[in-house]
């Protein structure tokens, strides 16, 4: 079967798709490993959320600071923080 460029151009995102996906739970699994051996468990929503932030390279802006700062490697702010 021959491929379109468009058929090809929608396999190579969803694989790119999946590859992410992976990543993130790879990470999270990491963190979540790491976490536990520490004894301070977290929400699995706010690990997937850090865990998607730091796996993106990107801030995290929220008031609930704490939580995510546990999150190795992850930049943690606050809005007043943003705002000034």
């Amino acid at each position: 079967m021959l491929w379109s460029g468009r058929e090809r151009a929608e396999a190579a995102w969803n694989e790119s798709k999946n590859v992410r996906l992976c990543s993130l739970f790879i990470l999270a699994a990491r963190q979540l490993a790491r976490l536990e051996s520490l004894g301070q468990p977290i929400e699995l929503a706010d690990l997937f959320i850090g865990c998607a932030a730091l796996g993106r390279g990107m801030t995290l802006v929220t008031w609930n600071v704490e939580h995510f700062r546990r999150i190795e490697g992850l930049r943690v702010v606050t809005p007043r923080e943003i705002l000034g």
